[in-house]
């Protein structure tokens, strides 16, 4: 079970990270969105990030270059592309970094144009990091490893893992307060996700918080 913890926005967070111990962390790098960092943003949380975690970009319609720029420096060792078209995710995977390629789910043929996907990970979401879940029975019997993502939290992710039994799980939102990554809320995400304990009660934290 791979377990991604996305929208590092500052050291902080990284360090926060190293306390959950997921296995991929990461740092958005498109404008639009609320937790884009820049490049001296994100090498200050690389520096803070634990090597055993693996760092993700996010990228919607960047220029390309910014992905090699990224891999170069050894801010990010992958790359995740959303709502990209076929030849923006060649540029991505022309880097040799694996590449996580994410889909929107609203439709079972939306699923099966993810299944036929050639990237490294595909990761299945209801959107763009808006906290909503989609229709889970679309991935009944979906016949492919997939990381689920969209409207996971601590107090849902172990019903997901039990009922569709996913290569991996991604969250951002889902371990915010007052959105700001909340330390406790990402320690309760991992270990529920790999089975390990009952969600963690509001306000109750992992030994050494």
């Amino acid at each position: 079970m791979i377990v991604k913890i996305c929208g590092l926005r500052t050291p902080m967070d990284a360090l926060y990270a190293n306390m959950a111990a997921p296995d991929m962390a990461g740092m958005v790098f498109h404008p639009k969105s609320r937790r884009c960092v820049s490049i001296d943003e994100a090498r200050q949380i690389r520096g803070m990030l634990g090597r055993t975690i693996r760092s993700v970009g996010v990228f919607v319609d960047s220029d390309p270059s910014l992905m090699g720029t990224l891999l170069d420096e050894g801010i990010i060792d992958i790359v995740q592309v959303h709502a990209c078209t076929d030849d923006y995710f060649r540029k991505a995977r022309d880097f040799g970094a694996p590449v996580i390629r994410a889909y929107i789910v609203r439709t079972k043929e939306d699923v099966q144009i993810a299944a036929s996907s050639e990237a490294d990970y595909i990761l299945l979401d209801a959107g763009m990091g808006d906290g909503k879940t989609f229709d889970w029975s679309l991935l009944e019997d979906a016949g492919f490893d997939y990381i689920l993502s969209g409207g996971l939290d601590n107090m849902n992710v172990r019903d997901a893992v039990r009922r569709l039994n996913p290569f991996g799980v991604d969250v951002s939102s889902g371990v915010e307060t007052d959105g700001a990554k909340d330390p406790t809320k990402m320690t309760s995400f991992v270990y529920a996700a790999r089975g390990n304990f009952e969600p963690l009660l509001e306000g109750e934290a992992r030994k050494g918080f």
